[in-house]
């Protein structure tokens, strides 16, 4: 190979010991940093508008270096000590003596002991302080020590802003089993559970506005902190491939979950690829492409930010594709698809491409999930349950359904599916036709379970198969014995409320498919069965809001407004727990103790409190657009009187002025007890939206205006160390505290753009 590689992990029970004296020697000689290597991309080469283009990064072609597949579940004290080392080591020898400084090195590293275990703020004798802490890699493995995974992400963006030469070197210094550490510690489901403050959260357009959340997520809709962890993993893909060494199976798995938390599917395409460029396509099996399709066509709620709308199946995709349209309902729905795209910004959009074309766009087609669903069963890999449940909400992206039903519910769960039928008929504008369809049991080769009620909500319920979605897993748990989950419960509801309600509803009634809209009941009809026995499901602020903006939307503001007052006293239990949290928070960092969990327990009571006050707000104002005008335009039974006692209710959900209409005019109420949004700037958003007019295509130039609201809702990163515990609690970011809190160390930039928290100080200069 003509390179020396270390070595580092346990030899087996009864090795001679000159061979173990003979690995000792090659670990502590390595090859000089300055060697010449490849340059692994990093953020200075980055583009700054978009993430890193994952097919820009070059292919190693340096041979492979073999190392065992077994990896610790942590780190010991032992390597621990033994790394930082060699890592000071490598920093303090000279190039030009380099035999001498190594023997010195192989001396020290021999009295290294099970005692000689330092903490992260210990000094070390003979190194420089600054270089100990601006080290990345000594305080990601500290963080991966102690499975803190905040400290190990803030650590990670640090590692790909290191110098190519020192990052080039550290790799070929640090066993290999650490990396694989760092893959399996910053998975992006690991992330979502212990840094995420948004966790399962949906956020719109919308609130993305008003709420001033460019800090979370970027213009496409995309959580910040997704793209951020691609990039840096992809970096240390680079960086390993160049240094001559091969991933695992594992670790391709999880790139292929980064790539889809950060809706990419061309990443995954590029990721499946490198595969080929290392020889290791042998070692793919049936979990290798379950995680590929899952990111090549974003099944996972993950992968499309808990965006149903994004999930949706729309009649215009379905044109040329499943079946053909007249000219006159293709131009409808393009103008439809059009004037939506002027309130969602780039939410959505494929990143790929210069002109505005939703993701889905990029899915709708048959061909690429059934031939490699045709690939896995010709290569003889194992069918698992996920795998199929992947495989149904990938052809269910392409409306497939007919497919679904007979080479996946038939063929493997054993759920055959008579022909539907409709106890209404289809040319009757404006009627739901519920679909009725006849099951019978037979055969399975793999038994049916939760995950696949999960997939069968999200196939049918995305192609607006309402009934037929209710209706296989009532199925399912009738004859298998198996209790539907509160989940299934929420996906049914919501995707219910969204084909029963406009702009969905409209598109389809555009497209001539009355059967997929559902009647104007059928979200409190979900809601019956999902609250009454046998399954007596408790909802929570989620399902109490879909259900009001389904009254709002049918102007039934007198059946809205009890469920109103619940998410009112929902909201105010969190803001109890917000209290809490802030307590907690201010003194952790008064004391200058900095715990993660505290960190994190604060963030999220934040965001949650923001968001349903934002959910709240909305509802609020839906119902103030839906008062009575004048004459009969506007039939409701809530009368003009009753509108001073539903601001006064409902005031701390209302922005300044109070705007509603009466029959005489449009009324704007200032009160100055109410806080004012106030406009701090904007900018406009530009996009090039593809039509068809008179037979030929053109790009329709659509402009949005985003405007920056000041307010104490606002996600705007503020530094929280300069505030007093009143500030925090009321969101009033311009009260400085007389008393500042503890610093130790100079400031430090944050973890990660997209993280709502403020930034603090504590003890270490590695804390998030």
């Amino acid at each position: 190979m003509g390179r020396h590689y270390a070595l580092l992990h346990n030899p087996p029970r009864g090795t001679p010991s000159r061979i173990l004296s003979l690995r000792l020697h090659r670990s502590f000689h390595l090859p000089p940093a300055s060697r010449r290597v490849r340059r692994a991309p990093g953020p200075s080469t980055a583009s700054v508008a978009r993430l890193i283009e994952p097919r820009a990064i070059r292919n190693a072609a340096g041979g492979l270096r073999h190392a065992t597949t077994q990896s610790h579940a942590a780190v010991s004290a032992q390597e621990i000590a033994l790394i930082e080392q060699l890592v000071r080591w490598s920093r303090s020898r000279d190039l030009t003596n380099t035999a001498a400084n190594s023997h010195g090195a192989q001396q020290s590293a021999d009295n290294v002991g099970a005692q000689d275990v330092r903490q992260p703020n210990e000094p070390v004798s003979g190194a420089n302080p600054e270089d100990q802490l601006a080290d990345p890699f000594r305080l990601a493995l500290f963080a991966l020590r102690a499975r803190d995974t905040r400290k190990l992400l803030l650590q990670l963006r640090r590692i790909t802003r290191m110098p190519q030469e020192q990052l080039q070197h550290a790799v070929a210094t640090l066993p290999r089993t650490t990396f694989t550490e760092f893959f399996r510690s910053l998975d992006p489901y690991q992330v979502l559970r212990e840094v995420d403050p948004a966790q399962r959260a949906f956020i719109p357009p919308g609130m993305f506005s008003m709420l001033d959340m460019d800090s979370v997520v970027d213009d496409n809709g995309v959580r910040r902190i997704y793209g951020q962890l691609l990039q840096g993993m992809l970096v240390l893909m680079s960086a390993l491939k160049d240094s001559g060494q091969y991933l695992h199976m594992d670790e391709y798995n999880c790139l292929m979950r980064c790539a889809g938390a950060a809706s990419d599917p061309a990443g995954a395409k590029f990721i499946w690829r490198e595969m080929d460029t290392s020889n290791t396509t042998i070692w793919r099996q049936s979990q290798a492409y379950t995680e590929f399709m899952a990111a090549r066509f974003l099944t996972e709620a993950l992968y499309t930010n808990y965006d149903k709308m994004r999930r949706l199946v729309q009649p215009r995709n379905l044109h040329r594709s499943r079946l053909r349209l007249a000219n006159t309902r293709v131009y409808r729905l393009d103008r439809m698809r059009l004037n939506l795209r002027r309130s969602r910004f780039k939410f959505g959009l494929n990143k790929d491409v210069k002109h505005a074309e939703d993701v889905m766009r990029y899915l709708r087609n048959q061909g690429p999930p059934m031939r490699l669903f045709s690939r896995i069963l010709k290569n003889g890999h194992g069918v698992t349950e996920r795998l199929l449940c992947t495989v149904m909400v990938a052809l269910g992206r392409t409306g497939s359904l007919r497919a679904i039903g007979s080479k996946i519910l038939e063929a493997y769960f054993g759920i055959s599916m008579s022909r539907l039928t409709y106890d209404e008929p289809r040319a009757v504008a404006g009627a739901a036709a519920a679909s009725q369809i006849e099951l019978r049991r037979v055969n399975y080769r793999i038994r049916p379970s939760v995950g696949l009620m999960r997939a069968v909500v999200e196939t049918y319920g995305s192609n607006g198969e309402i009934s037929v979605a209710f209706q296989l897993i009532d199925h399912i748990s009738n004859s298998y014995a198996i209790p539907i989950p509160f989940g299934v419960w929420d996906d049914l509801l919501e995707w219910t409320y969204i084909m029963s309600s406009p702009p969905t509803s409209t598109t389809w009634k555009l497209a001539g498919m009355y059967s997929k809209v559902p009647s104007g009941q059928a979200v409190q009809m979900i809601w019956n069965a999902m609250t009454s026995p046998p399954y007596s499901i408790k909802p929570d602020f989620k399902q109490y809001s879909i259900l009001i903006r389904s009254f709002l939307g049918r102007s039934m503001i007198d059946d809205a407004l009890p469920y109103m007052r619940e998410t009112v006293k929902l909201y105010e239990a969190k803001c109890q727990e917000y209290e809490e949290a802030v307590f907690r928070y201010t003194q952790h960092m008064r004391d200058g103790v900095n715990t993660s969990q505290v960190v994190r327990a604060y963030e999220r009571a934040w965001f949650r409190k923001q968001y349903m006050w934002y959910d709240i707000h909305r509802c609020c104002r839906a119902v103030l657009l839906k008062c009575p005008r004048a004459g009969n335009l506007w039939s409701t039974r809530f009368p003009n009187p009753m509108i001073p006692g539903f601001i006064k209710e409902f005031g701390a959900f209302l922005t300044n002025p109070i705007e509603f209409r009466t029959r005489t005019g449009d009324i704007a109420l200032r009160d100055p007890a109410l806080e004012t949004f106030r406009t701090t700037g904007g900018r406009d958003v530009v996009m090039d939206v593809p039509m068809r007019q008179k037979q030929v295509w053109v790009h329709q130039r659509v402009k949005r205006r985003k405007m920056l609201l000041e307010s104490s809702h606002s996600f705007a990163k503020q530094k929280a160390s300069e505030l007093d515990p009143l500030a925090l609690l009321l969101h009033d970011f311009r009260k400085k505290s007389n008393r500042p809190l503890v610093r130790r160390h100079p400031v430090w930039e944050p973890a990660f753009d997209d993280t709502p928290a403020p930034q603090f100080h504590g003890d270490d200069d590695d804390d998030v």
